[in-house]
């Protein structure tokens, strides 16, 4: 999305066990739980407006900004359920094209549901090495009790050696190639250098041959 020319912010909400400024090396030295401590944020007010400033940090990409957890908290799903949450949200909406939400998976505590109920939509990721098809219906159900908008799913770490992703390769493979007479293969020549060149595919053998 940032990459696309948006103004976008991911804020980690997960504040059991937050990932985002490991994933983009960015400094615990402030974030959401710090802004969510401050005695006043008012929506009409500059000074929510400065506390966000000083807590949402750029990334390496233009246009991405994180908001980090900041300090774990003993309370995580009442911090994210108060008022001062939903202003927060409120005032970053005004400010970015996008703002991404990351929480805690939606079975293990009440937080995702918490923050739901204060996100327009809903986008669930999977995790297809661990999570099971009952874990997905029980999760999307759960969301859809609080009124959660669930727009899709996302897929994570689907194995290349599952049967799905053959057939899915095989069909794909199969179909741009059933119109053409050739197929680009690479070669490495000796200076070490690749080089694309075509090859003209083979006949499949007869029954007779295969024997």
């Amino acid at each position: 999305m940032a990459q696309a020319g948006n103004n976008v912010l991911v804020i980690d909400a997960d504040l059991r066990r937050p990932v985002q400024h490991k994933l983009f090396r960015l400094p615990q030295r402030g974030g959401l739980t710090t802004l969510l401590l401050e005695a006043n944020l008012d929506p009409n007010s500059d000074q929510t407006l400065k506390a966000l400033r000083r807590v949402i940090q750029q990334t390496s990409v233009e246009g991405l900004h994180i908001l980090t957890s900041g300090p774990i908290p003993p309370n995580p799903s009442e911090m994210l359920g108060s008022a001062k949450m939903e202003v927060a949200l409120q005032t970053l909406e005004e400010h970015y094209d996008y703002v991404i939400i990351d929480s805690p998976p939606v079975l293990a505590v009440t937080d995702a549901t918490v923050l739901s109920r204060l996100s327009d939509s809903v986008l669930l990721v999977v995790d297809s090495s661990k999570s099971r098809g009952t874990q997905l219906s029980q999760a999307a159900e759960q969301l859809s009790a609080s009124n959660a908008h669930i727009i899709g799913v996302v897929l994570n770490r689907l194995s290349p050696r599952s049967k799905g992703y053959y057939s899915y390769y095989y069909y794909r493979h199969s179909y741009y190639l059933e119109d053409q007479e050739e197929e680009p293969s690479i070669t490495t020549p000796t200076n070490g250098k690749s080089t694309s060149r075509w090859r003209r595919q083979k006949a499949p053998k007869s029954a007779d041959e295969i024997k």
